[in-house]
């Protein structure tokens, strides 16, 4: 009985041990193909994203070639550098703030090459943020949508202001404009509107789940822009 029992014991406790092993290595295997999902799915949209930006710019220089040659030219060389900025982590999923600032003030550059004085941009950024991770381009096509629905007949002159802070283990970043605000058809939702918010909400929630805010507030005049993610340092600061 006893020789039995020792048997039935050591039986069991095999079989537990593979079943353990095999369940892990399932779980393993599971949480590749998941990674590998991830950056692929992360991979489509930044794809979106890049031709969508490009040809947006491409647009801003076509409208003043006619108008101002100077300016036009000035344009395409900063859009150069700032293509050639873009493609140094294409293939990144985060990047510090700063590096995602320098190419925002390159296309701010842009813009304001374009409006001249009726674009004001106005920038409130905490030192101790600047190597937070974020995603890469998560903020200009927020600014793209303040100045693209923000100018009007009768809102001429257009103040963009960006404001990003930490609050706790949080990274907060604001994009808030005094524009004349989205106009949006009936029944449908902001995150409808265009491929840059919803972009936006799909990379954020591609990245951190559940663990993230981004809301649009159309107060007509102006939008407000708000992100809320974890805090992650990166290693080079």
């Amino acid at each position: 009985d006893k020789l039995f029992l020792l048997y039935l014991l050591t039986v069991s406790v095999t079989y537990t041990y593979f079943y353990v092993l095999r369940d892990s290595l399932h779980r393993v295997h599971r949480s590749h193909i998941e990674n590998q999902l991830l950056q692929t799915r992360l991979q489509m949209l930044k794809s979106q994203l890049h031709p969508h930006f490009l040809f947006n710019t491409l647009n801003s220089i076509s409208s003043l070639i006619d108008i101002n040659t100077r300016k036009a030219q000035s344009m395409l060389a900063d859009l150069g550098d700032l293509l050639r900025h873009v493609l140094d982590y294409k293939d990144a999923q985060l990047v510090p703030l700063r590096e995602e600032l320098d190419l925002l003030q390159k296309y701010v550059e842009i813009e304001k090459t374009r409006f001249s004085d009726d674009l004001d941009i106005q920038w409130t950024v905490s030192p101790d943020v600047l190597s937070a991770s974020v995603p890469p381009m998560l903020l200009q096509p927020l600014v793209e949508n303040a100045i693209e629905h923000g100018f009007s007949r009768s809102h001429p002159h257009l103040l963009v202001h960006i404001n990003i802070y930490k609050k706790a283990d949080r990274l907060c970043m604001e994009v808030q404009d005094d524009g004349q605000g989205l106009a949006l058809p009936e029944n449908t939702g902001v995150f409808e509107r265009g491929t840059g918010l919803k972009n936006t909400r799909e990379r954020l929630e591609s990245l951190y789940g559940d663990q993230f805010i981004f809301t649009v507030e159309n107060n007509q005049p102006g939008v407000r822009n708000y992100i809320e993610i974890p805090v992650q340092y990166s290693l080079v600061k």
